[in-house]
């Protein structure tokens, strides 16, 4: 188990892969099987084993940190036009930071978190907080709050 912010992440088992496998490819590239049957339907078949994958984006989000941590994982243009890029390995650094913050109020598998934002960087890294940390996240379209005077389809929402 490895320490960071406070709070002990389960990273062993994620650089395991990574070290009995340091070439697998990211991508997926399955050959399918095609049987087309008298009444019109179509079964497809993948004709091999699925290729060893990660289970979670905290352990892409990990491998391209380890790997490339100075490489751009996101990035938008600012007011003036420039690029604010940030790299995985910053992205790994600010997402496990937010995770702690939001496990110690109390967030966690029973009590998720509602993003009410447009796309952005912060909520990016927001999710990728939630991501590592197993708490459930639900991005809510800030729509659903500026057009309605009394906000029910966002109580409705919140509710859930």
């Amino acid at each position: 188990m490895a320490k960071s912010c406070g709070w002990t992440v389960p990273f062993g088992w994620r650089r395991a892969r990574a070290m009995v496998e340091p070439n697998a490819p990211d991508f997926w590239n399955p050959s399918f099987e095609i049987t087309h049957r008298e009444d019109g339907a179509i079964l497809m078949r993948q004709a091999e084993d699925l290729a060893p994958f990660f289970p979670t984006l905290a352990d892409y989000l990990d491998k391209w940190a380890d790997a490339t941590p100075d490489q751009t994982w996101i990035a938008r243009r600012n007011d003036g036009g420039d690029w604010v890029n940030i790299s995985y390995g910053e992205a790994r650094e600010k997402a496990l930071a937010l995770g702690a913050s939001l496990l110690s109020l109390g967030l966690g598998p029973d009590r998720p978190l509602l993003i009410l934002s447009e796309n952005s960087l912060e909520h990016a890294l927001l999710g990728a907080a939630c991501f590592y940390t197993g708490i459930p996240y639900a991005p809510v379209s800030p729509a659903y709050s500026l057009v309605s005077k009394d906000h029910a389809k966002l109580i409705d929402i919140a509710a859930l």
